[in-house]
């Protein structure tokens, strides 16, 4: 999982600099790969108030039902990390 969380500092990086969370996003949450899930789900970590919420819904929704241990952390993380910009939201 670490090389995966690396992997995600660039590509969040590359989203952030060409605004295309919307184009590249959505397709790591349809993958069959669980690792390449867990990218989209934590895609937006330490963005704080540039955090989209709908693509972080989506995210959560489109994999809760997964019961993958790796998933599942990747959701906590993220609504964790939200949660320090937008407490209200997270609950």
């Amino acid at each position: 999982w670490d090389s995966v969380n690396a992997w995600r500092k660039v590509l969040a990086a590359y989203i952030l600099t060409h605004d295309c969370l919307q184009q590249v996003g959505p397709v790591h949450l349809r993958a069959t790969d669980k690792w390449v899930r867990r990218v989209g789900i934590t895609l937006q970590l330490g963005w704080k108030e540039r955090t989209d919420s709908q693509y972080l819904q989506t995210a959560i929704l489109a994999n809760q039902g997964d019961e993958d241990f790796f998933i599942q952390k990747a959701i906590g993380w993220a609504l964790r990390d939200y949660s320090k910009v937008n407490p209200e939201w997270v609950r």
